[in-house]
């Protein structure tokens, strides 16, 4: 048997495919590992993919034209074959491999280390079928899910032993529950789920994969729902939580119907990862008692146009935005302390942010791939820009950098090629090169 990690290797334009593979392994029990999810934000980035790599029973290529065209893709297949790993390719659509895909992939079939495909661009879910009896047949080993656990969320490994509820009535085949926490709801349901009163805690991944359910109601007695309790739910269209508190990690991954969704007040608290993957949610209202967006928390809700971040939030984790290509307007609020890395990594319809004063650093990659975005407003009280925040922002035209930033990484402002006018403290004037790369010998620089 094999035991250790399943790698994922994908392009971040095939997340959402790649989440949708790693929920389905995982609850399998396999142990998955996946970008950005599973980077330790205090560590180096390079390092964490090798070391993933070095100490996985196989990797897995969510294969598409975008993984031919990604260098970190090929990289990560490539120290595959080095440490003589398993390549297991998923083809998510018909596009034949790269030509060094292809002979890293011809290599790996003829060695004491294997490469296998599966075609998974006519049915995706038969596909993951078919990959997990190749695992079997490999013999890589279950070792238990990998997911954050859901701490404050219900979860049946801290059901209360003893205890009546005051239930409404409710059909026995459709739901599994006990005392007050909804374990279980029948896959072959269709249609509205009514999930009856007295009800007060969603279990984990209690309606995942209810393929069939197109709207779900939670009375208002529901407080807590728990980590992937509605992902994959793929014809949900609407889910009314009038009075929840907390959301689980990935409760709402791969919901790729659901247009809008109503968060309450009483919301103070969403796990990581909680509606990535909503690819048709196109608007949604943050609650103010919110304080923390989580790791990857929104992250390739491709049509999300419009969010509103409350006063009060302190806090945006990695990636919590990245790929949210439709977004186009965004306004940060005063009380935010800083701007993690990846956060709104290729939101490509941005056309202007205004940075509060309150924001101490951006970091690295933040706001890398916005082609649109024109306008950048950065206050004092700024200290430090990360590498390659702005790299690639071909429409930003002006920059003002205020006096209090002390450091700015190197190639921060590359590739911006519209760039022609920037005002930036003295300090910097011989590391222009570095930071703004072979635009600068256009750039009209003010030095301050």
């Amino acid at each position: 048997m094999k035991r250790g990690v399943i790698f994922i290797s994908h392009s971040s334009k095939d997340r959402g495919k790649a989440n949708a593979a790693v929920g389905y392994l995982e609850r399998l029990g396999y142990a998955c590992w996946i970008a950005p999810r599973d980077i330790d934000a205090g560590s180096d980035y390079p390092s964490q993919i090798t070391g993933a790599i070095r100490g996985c029973a196989a990797l897995l290529l969510v294969m598409s034209e975008n993984a031919n065209a990604s260098e970190p893709v090929l990289s990560e297949v490539s120290l595959a074959e080095t440490f003589k790993k398993d390549i297991l390719v998923l083809r998510i659509t018909d596009a034949p491999f790269s030509k060094a895909i292809e002979q890293i992939y011809s290599r790996s079939m003829h060695l004491t280390h294997g490469a296998y495909r599966i075609d998974a661009f006519s049915d995706f879910y038969r596909g993951l079928d078919d990959l997990s009896d190749l695992m079997k047949l490999l013999g890589i080993e279950a070792m238990g899910a990998a997911y954050p656990a859901d701490t404050e969320g219900p979860d049946e490994r801290t059901l209360p032993v003893d205890g009546a509820s005051d239930l409404g009535s409710y059909d026995k085949k459709d739901y599994t529950i006990f005392s007050s926490l909804l374990l279980r709801c029948n896959e072959k349901k269709r249609g509205t789920a009514l999930v009856p009163s007295g009800v007060t805690g969603i279990g984990a991944r209690a309606f995942s994969s209810c393929a069939h359910l197109v709207k779900i109601v939670l009375p208002p007695t529901v407080t807590k729902i728990g980590k992937n309790a509605f992902e994959y739910c793929r014809e949900a269209k609407e889910i009314v939580l009038p009075s929840v508190k907390t959301i689980g990690a990935g409760a709402f991954c791969g919901c790729n119907r659901l247009r809008t969704l109503a968060l309450p007040g009483s919301l103070c608290k969403i796990g990581m990862g909680a509606f990535e993957g909503c690819s048709a949610l196109t608007a949604l209202d943050l609650p103010r008692g919110l304080k923390k967006i989580p790791m990857t928390a929104f992250g390739t809700c491709l049509k999300l146009e419009r969010i509103t971040l409350p006063e009060g939030l302190e806090h945006i984790g990695m990636g919590a935005f990245e790929g949210c290509e439709a977004l186009s307007f965004l306004r940060l609020p005063e009380t935010l302390g800083g701007v993690s890395a990846y956060t709104f990594f290729e939101c490509k319809s941005l056309r202007e942010v205004v940075i509060p004063a309150g924001v101490k650093k951006l970091g690295m990659f933040s706001f890398c791939g916005c082609e649109n975005l024109e306008r950048v407003v950065l206050q004092e009280g700024l200290k430090k820009i990360g590498m390659r925040a702005f790299y690639l922002d071909q429409s930003l035209k002006e920059l003002a950098i205020p006096s209090s930033v002390k450091h700015i990484s190197g190639k921060a402002f590359a590739w911006c090629g519209a760039l022609a006018r920037v005002t930036l403290p003295a300090r910097f004037r011989k590391r222009c090169k570095r930071i703004f790369g072979a635009v600068a010998e256009k750039i009209e620089f003010t030095f301050i």
